[in-house]
């Protein structure tokens, strides 16, 4: 059984393992300082694994403001991927998003190109923000009643900034 679950701080089997997949597949794969990949931003945000049976394969957090869910981290760990957990993650998370009722955008920013087509799949659109002088492929998700809305999308695009 596949289930989303929620990272608390006191569970510290989940978060134990949050970690280490975090480590293993943006400090290791990804090649990030670990300076760069853990930041106060941590604490604010809502985490999430992906559970198969008893194992953790997935992750991803979720920071709420003004009305926006950014996701970030949203990751399925080498051994299961491309085999459909990824989507099984994302469907779970936006539904997760749709039902705290906290935000009506979901933002994502990808650093990796071979992504968009993956995201664009789940209604996000390409946006191309620039954050920290690194180009990034931002996305939103539009998460009211009405999917063909996308005034209250146009409302939070901007331009790439120029370097």
């Amino acid at each position: 059984m596949l289930l989303l679950k929620p990272v608390y701080f006191y569970n510290l089997g989940y978060l134990i393992t949050y970690l280490i997949i975090r480590c293993r597949v943006y400090l290791s794969e990804y090649q990030r300082k670990i300076q760069e990949e853990f930041s106060i931003t941590d604490i604010k945000g809502d985490h999430y694994v992906l559970v198969q049976g008893k194992q953790i394969i997935g992750i991803v957090r979720i920071m709420y403001e003004n009305g926006i869910a950014d996701l970030a981290r949203v990751t399925v760990i080498k051994e299961y991927r491309n085999q459909g957990y990824g989507r099984e993650l994302m469907k779970r998370v936006i539904n997760e998003v749709r039902n705290s009722r906290k935000a009506e955008i979901i933002r994502l920013s990808i650093s990796d190109k071979a992504m968009l087509d993956f995201y664009q799949q789940f209604g996000f659109k390409e946006n191309g923000e620039v954050y920290f002088h690194v180009f990034l492929f931002p996305f939103y998700y539009y998460c009211g009643f009405d999917s063909n809305t996308s005034a209250e999308l146009d409302l939070f695009t901007k331009k790439a900034a120029s370097f």
